[in-house]
């Protein structure tokens, strides 16, 4: 379905979209548009706030399953839909249209929510999630601010350089199944959820990934780090059969350059067999959501006496 076949068009009341409310909803003016930024409380001081970015075609609220998971153990959750994307796209321009500050406005906005919710979670350490098109916006925050995060996970992640970054047909190997969605996760009630979600789209079809997008997308390594810049750590979790980055070539790519080209000292990096892109909606998304908890308990949790 193209997203001109949409049921959510511009400024249409998504009020009762019939996704469960288990969050508290915040509407943020930034820049002339009202980003709708969803936050999951431990009900406790939490032992760190995860900010998590979407990806494309993507928004916040698909992630809820990830929130309440971290929430359990002890962590609080912020997550925005970004421009042309969710309650923030149908509100502005629709969805998939990002507007013409193109991606340099999306990072922009992205990092000012960031930035609210380091302002709303003072003293507590901030760990950016970014997953695909999010991941590579969070790569380009972090590049230009070593201390927008206390700790940064990738997934569905690649290093942003030609020859690491597949710009083609996502779904070229599994052509003819019907939906062109097979790429994103083995599991096919996931894939089958995305099919019906009424905020997603296909990304072919939008100003998300045109050609001008792939170029602003476009992300060297940062240059060699040292003292706290170097020690941030670094989680990568990508799938083996993730076309994003031709399987594991592009993840592991972008984990060789925080190592050895930025020198950040505490990078680890997971390849999940089988798995393909989006990993917390993989048949083993347990595995990989006790993977990411194990590395927020070791970073950032204080061990038990």
């Amino acid at each position: 379905m193209g997203v001109a076949d949409r049921f959510y068009t511009p400024g249409m009341d998504t009020t009762n979209d019939g996704i469960e409310v288990d969050y508290v909803e915040h509407v943020l003016p930034i820049a002339g548009v009202d980003v709708h930024v969803y936050e999951w409380t431990a009900g406790r001081t939490p032992k760190g706030v995860v900010h998590i970015a979407h990806g494309a075609g993507d928004h916040a609220r698909r992630y809820q399953r990830l929130a309440n998971a971290l929430v359990e153990r002890g962590y609080a959750v912020v997550a925005a839909d970004q421009l042309g994307h969710g309650r923030t796209g149908v509100g502005f321009l629709g969805l998939s249209n990002v507007g013409p500050g193109g991606m340099p406005a999306t990072r922009a906005l992205l990092r000012e929510t960031i930035l609210w919710t380091r302002a709303r979670y003072r003293g507590i350490p901030l760990i950016g999630l970014g997953h695909s098109w999010g991941s590579i916006l969070s790569q380009q925050l972090f590049a230009r601010d070593a201390t927008i995060f206390d700790g940064l996970v990738l997934t569905g992640s690649t290093l942003v350089l030609p020859g690491f970054i597949n710009t083609g047909d996502f779904n070229a190997q599994w052509a003819g199944d019907g939906h062109g969605m097979s790429w994103i996760s083995r599991d096919v009630a996931e894939v089958q959820a995305m099919i019906d979600d009424l905020y997603g789209f296909d990304i072919a079809d939008s100003s998300v990934w045109t050609p001008l997008g792939a170029v602003q997308l476009l992300t060297p390594p940062p240059m060699p780090r040292f003292g706290r810049a170097a020690r941030v750590p670094v989680l990568v979790q990508s799938g083996a059969e993730d076309v994003i980055g031709y399987g594991a070539r592009g993840p592991r790519a972008l984990a060789w350059a925080y190592r050895h080209v930025t020198r950040m000292r505490d990078v680890t990096l997971h390849i999940y067999p089988e798995a393909r892109h989006e990993v917390f909606n993989e048949l083993n998304r347990d595995e990989v959501t006790g993977h990411l908890l194990d590395w927020l308990a070791w970073h950032f949790e204080m061990p038990e006496r």
